[in-house]
């Protein structure tokens, strides 16, 4: 089931990190040097390699990991706390990687994962894209001035990572 929930889910992935002009400019480069090719077919390498000539640096290792390995991820939002002007998310994330031997093996995440903040009505109030880290867990989110307090908090709200369980991504927010 991975396979088919994730094609669609990088290609929304790399448009948001790369931005459309260079995922654009990637896809027509690979286009443009198959067309009427008599170098034989292209293969999904070749489309990797425009796709890494046309992405900037820093997202070069989660390119490998979205297109050259079988991976899901284990996202939870633990708990949030309402301050007077920030909300204080406790976070974990975890990704599996299928080896060769059968065995899930589990790696630390520390990929940029997007979090928001929810109003009672269920629109978003903040939205900001962090790094989180094992030894780092905690993301602290600033609210905007005159903000009434955001009622749940999301981890991953547009769903990038291929979680296996969306449940635990949502938490109601507790006042300090």
């Amino acid at each position: 089931h991975v396979a088919y929930r994730k094609g669609l889910m990088v290609m929304h992935c790399l448009e948001q990190l790369m931005g459309e002009a260079q995922l654009n400019a990637a896809l027509r480069a690979y286009c443009e040097r198959f067309a009427l090719s008599e170098d034989g077919f292209a293969v999904s390498f070749d489309l990797i390699q425009e796709l890494v000539e046309h992405s900037p640096a820093d997202i070069k290792d989660l390119l490998s990991e979205l297109l050259e390995e079988v991976s899901w991820y284990d996202n939870r939002l633990i708990g949030a706390e309402l301050n007077r002007e920030s909300v204080r998310l406790m976070v974990e994330t975890q990704r599996f990687l299928a080896t060769d031997d059968g065995v899930d093996e589990s790696v630390p995440l520390e990929l940029p994962i997007e979090v928001a903040l929810l109003d009672e009505q269920g629109d978003e109030i903040v939205r900001r894209r962090v790094t989180v880290t094992k030894a780092d867990p905690v993301v602290e989110l600033s609210l905007p001035t005159g903000v009434a307090g955001p009622v749940k908090a999301v981890l991953d709200p547009d769903l990038w990572y291929l979680d296996i369980d969306l449940r635990n991504n949502f938490s109601s927010i507790i006042i300090e």
